[in-house]
């Protein structure tokens, strides 16, 4: 299990281990068992891409599952503007991989679970979002956009489909990619006063709602392949 989030076009680690005497979150951030602050994506678009030097905690229950996540939220970025005391200032992304082997055939199969938290879309007007709170709203927007225009070329099943324009459709090639299943919830307000924001999200989900990925693919490895890895 790994979990990161997409903070400003940028991507943390949420489950680095930190000191328990930092005094303050830059601290934190400064001491992240040796590693930068932020991580990078290497990898190809045929190879695939991959978070480099991020956390990976071994579990083999739901229960540590559950730990995980409630870790990461601890270190999530969140903030207050006019609209939401507890505001998500990112994308939250836990990364499940799972690995299973099938002893008769000798097969090994890997599945990989993405479990995405999209940060809501924001109206600077509305959430008076100054300085520092202004550039997350507007990298959040940004990023929902490029990711709209990903699943939108999809649809169309254009040649060209741009994964790179942001670091979250990057991230998310492989969840949405013609090789997998993808399940989208889309939460709205019921009060009257966010009736801009629920239109918003609605348009969205209007957006995508007819994209067709195909048939997902099973990812599965042979035991000669395992024991050329081994060698």
């Amino acid at each position: 299990v790994s979990m990161i989030e997409v903070y400003n076009e940028k991507i943390k680690d949420l489950l680095a281990e930190t000191p328990e005497n930092a005094n303050d979150q830059q601290e934190k951030d400064l001491a992240l068992r040796g590693k930068p602050v932020y991580l990078k994506i290497r990898g190809d678009d045929k190879s695939g891409f991959h978070i480099h030097d991020v956390s990976e905690i071994q579990c083999d229950c739901v229960e540590r599952v559950f730990a995980a996540m409630n870790r990461g939220y601890d270190n999530r970025s969140v903030g207050v503007t006019d609209l939401n005391l507890h505001s998500s200032r990112s994308h939250c992304i836990l990364i499940i991989n799972v690995n299973s082997f099938h002893m008769a055939s000798g097969n090994r199969y890997v599945s990989k679970l993405n479990l995405i938290d999209l940060a809501g879309s924001e109206r600077v007007k509305l959430s008076n979002a100054a300085g520092a709170r202004m550039k997350e709203a507007q990298m959040i927007n940004k990023s929902l956009s490029c990711l709209g225009n990903v699943l939108m070329a999809i649809k169309q099943k254009k040649q060209y489909i741009p994964y790179r324009d942001s670091v979250l459709t990057l991230l998310l090639k492989d969840s949405i990619g013609n090789s997998a299943k993808t399940l989208m919830f889309v939460n709205v307000s019921c009060c009257s006063k966010d009736i801009d924001q629920t239109l918003t999200s609605l348009l969205f989900a209007n957006r995508v709602k007819d994209v067709s990925l195909g048939r997902s693919k099973q990812r599965r490895r042979s035991s000669l392949d395992s024991r050329n890895e081994t060698k």
